[in-house]
């Protein structure tokens, strides 16, 4: 049975919904560079922002941990290693190294930082089209000569497309697993490499069903793509995001 995980795109009215892809792309990757760089005033505010933006869009933060509980192992995994990795005051000392006030302060701001990049891609994913993400990619490879922009603009838009595949690809997995009663198994070695096989091989096998669908209707480089066209309220919202990214960085 398939799923449908938050990462797939909801049709809808909203001012994202309704911008030019490539406005939107333009600021998705100018806000993820400043996420890096920003301030913890500005992460504060863009996690704000989002708190108000995901559920409008229909988005449960509760549902969405659960789709992204193996991110979340891995969040759990990078804390501990700045943890015990950074020097300053110790708190706890074992066999591993000395747990640091500022490891764990560093720690936390890291994973801070990667859930809010996921959080900005999930929003840019919910909200655009797949064929709206390669035309938009296509637009800005265009001029650069030698460069296949209708070749790379397509395979961009399939990675999109595979990240809510993989993810309904696991809830499946996960689902007959749980009725199979591989959950109840106590060694959780064995249970990641159950999930990471079965996984891997219907990712594959997915990936040959669409080469073999695209080839099947004569696909081909040259294709009739949709016209972009801009509004003034794109470049306002450009210009404000922009003015939103300096502050996150000097605020």
């Amino acid at each position: 049975m398939a799923h449908m995980t938050h990462f797939d795109f909801q049709s809808g009215n909203t001012f994202l919904h309704g911008m030019d892809v490539r406005f939107k792309l333009v600021i998705f990757i100018g806000v993820n560079l400043t996420v890096a760089q920003s301030t913890l005033m500005g992460l504060s505010g863009l996690t704000v922002f989002l708190s108000l933006t995901l559920p409008s869009l229909g988005i449960s933060f509760k549902k969405l941990l659960i789709e992204l509980r193996l991110f979340m192992l891995l969040l759990l995994l990078v804390f501990l290693a700045r943890a015990v990795s950074e020097t300053g005051e110790p708190l706890v000392s074992g066999w591993l190294g000395q747990v640091t006030l500022q490891g764990i302060q560093k720690g936390a701001v890291v994973c801070w930082r990667l859930l809010l990049i996921v959080f900005l891609g999930l929003l840019f994913i919910r909200t655009s089209r797949s064929w709206e993400i390669k035309a938009a990619i296509q637009w800005f490879l265009d001029p650069i000569p030698r460069v296949p922009a209708q070749r790379l603009s397509l395979m961009f838009s399939l990675m999109f497309r595979f990240i809510p595949m993989i993810l309904e690809l696991q809830a499946d997995i996960s689902e007959a697993q749980q009725s199979r009663l591989v959950s109840l198994r106590k060694n959780p070695l064995f249970r990641l490499k159950v999930m990471t096989v079965a996984l891997l091989e219907n990712t594959f096998q997915k990936v040959d069903e669409m080469t073999i669908a695209m080839e099947s209707r004569c696909y081909s480089d040259k294709r009739t793509d949709p016209i972009l066209i801009s509004r003034r309220s794109d470049w306002l919202m450009l210009f404000t995001s922009a003015a939103g990214c300096l502050a996150m960085m000097f605020v």
